[in-house]
């Protein structure tokens, strides 16, 4: 572990505990298998980029893909969301996949099962998993982050209309968490506010979606007020949902701009930086904000970007050092 650099601290790193669910794995599959060659060839504690799903363990092959999650202790049903959950964004790769849970104070392995698209667990024993990871032959990734499409699983609801009326989506450890608190906030009669904060690209638009959905299955009155253009998204769920989605005001011009595209993901996004921004005494970025606040526009067309993003520079030597100097880090 010191060799590739993996730390043993329960902020960051693989955790104490952690270590031991792995020995106590290890030792199951050496009493099942003497290919010590199954012991090879893992991604540990990787997550997805933009989002930071983890996988505890997963191990590429040419035609699947092995998912091994760890747990000191656990429940059929935390388990079987997790492994629901995993085998969403593998599929997405394009391969078969096995999904696989040990529990250490059980001493269980659990797989989950597909069968006529109804999701189950079972438990399995050792030989199963190491017959299967002594089959797999090893695929050659030389970046594994490039496997993974931000398009497949940042989910809009301006974006992605369908994927999200077809539940075709997970939210976040973090989403589920605050997602579950305003519900009891909601359930609360003597609720009358709600604030949700956070900054930009951060997923509060599918939240605050997802939160109205909710309701809307449970019976409840739902009124939308956007603070931007409605987009196709919006008619989309006004049509054919029949959600009730309103403009605070109506803005002229159609074009997609920082201001109209509130809430909405892009594939490809291009910015102009012009000789309207500049770094202060401090090195923080700055601009004259004639009319609007320019800097806070520029981080709002940023946070649009899921994939690719084109920066032109006109007439700012300045900025197009910094720019470059970053790229070349």
């Amino acid at each position: 572990m010191n060799n590739y650099g993996v730390l043993i601290d329960d902020k960051k790193g693989i955790k104490k505990h952690e270590l031991d669910v792995i020995e106590a794995l290890n030792k199951n599959i050496l009493k099942s298998s003497r290919d010590t060659s199954i012991f090879n060839n893992y991604y540990l504690g990787y997550s997805i980029p933009q989002i930071a799903k983890e996988f505890d363990l997963l191990r590429f092959g040419e035609n699947d893909i092995i998912n091994i999650e760890m747990k000191t202790e656990s429940t059929i049903d935390k388990i079987l969301k997790q492994q629901e959950k995993n085998r969403y964004y593998l599929n997405f790769l394009g391969k078969k996949n096995h999904i696989y849970t040990y529990v250490l104070n059980e001493n269980k392995l659990y797989k989950l099962v597909t069968d006529n698209n109804h999701n189950t667990i079972k438990e399995v024993d050792f030989t199963e998993l190491c017959n299967k990871l002594s089959c797999q032959q090893i695929a050659n990734i030389t970046n594994i982050n490039s496997l993974f499409n931000p398009s497949d699983y940042l989910v809009s609801p301006f974006n992605s209309t369908d994927k999200f009326i077809n539940d075709s989506y997970f939210l976040t450890v973090q989403q589920d968490q605050i997602c579950n608190k305003i519900q009891i906030q909601l359930a609360d009669s003597s609720t009358r506010f709600i604030a949700l904060t956070g900054g930009a690209g951060t997923g509060k638009t599918l939240l605050t979606y997802h939160i109205a959905k909710k309701a809307m299955n449970e019976g409840m009155k739902v009124l939308i007020l956007h603070c931007a253009q409605l987009n196709n998204g919006h008619v989309k769920l006004i049509e054919e949902c029949n959600w009730n989605i309103y403009m605070t005001k109506y803005s002229s011009g159609d074009k997609d701009s920082a201001h109209s595209v509130i809430g909405q993901e892009f594939d490809k996004v291009a910015i102009v930086i012009d000789d309207s921004f500049t770094y202060n005494s401090l090195g923080e970025l700055t601009a004259n904000n004639k009319c609007y606040s320019q800097s806070q526009m520029l981080y709002q067309i940023i946070t649009r970007t899921r994939k690719k993003l084109c920066v032109i520079v006109a007439d700012n030597e300045e900025m197009l050092n910094r720019c470059i100097d970053i790229l070349s880090r």
